[in-house]
């Protein structure tokens, strides 16, 4: 199994130390902002992700984004957690956590990160069913629950 970057083949069975993870994803989140390097860093993070494991990668990227100033931060986080969330499937990833981490930003006032929040938490009802839909509405304003409730409507479970 080989991901390409750059055009050139990288072996996924490399070993990458934890340490060295912790230390490269926010400098990849914050390059994922630059288009021109934003395919690049998807490709890196998820061969990373192939080495370490979508949990550690998941939650180094929710803790990135937790403490950036930068919105087009937040909002490249939650996309690619959605992106790990449509490759690795809700099983490898911390599936609660990531859907109370799209809740924190459902509240957001920037009209992009909420929408990338609820993107996340459409996905994650659609792959995981009536389990999430709890996680989802556990503590969760009125006027979200709202918006929410209209997204799940218009869902079909998967199987």
């Amino acid at each position: 199994y080989q991901r390409r970057v750059h055009g050139k083949a990288f072996c996924t069975t490399c070993e990458i130390n934890k340490k060295f993870v912790r230390e490269i994803i926010p400098v990849i989140i914050e390059r994922m902002t630059d288009l021109k390097l934003h395919k690049e860093c998807i490709q890196v993070i998820l061969l990373v992700v192939d080495s370490v494991s979508p949990t550690y990668v998941s939650m180094a990227i929710m803790k990135t984004s937790c403490a950036a100033k930068n919105s087009n931060v937040i909002k490249g986080s939650i996309a690619m957690l959605t992106r790990m969330l449509e490759e690795y499937g809700p099983g490898l990833l911390p599936a609660k956590v990531t859907v109370d981490y799209a809740k924190y930003y459902l509240a957001s006032n920037n009209s992009a990160i909420h929408t990338a929040a609820l993107h996340y938490i459409v996905l994650a009802y659609k792959m995981i069913g009536s389990v999430a839909k709890s996680w989802i509405y556990t503590n969760l304003k009125e006027s979200a629950a709202k918006v929410i409730e209209g997204e799940l409507a218009k869902v079909t479970l998967q199987p």
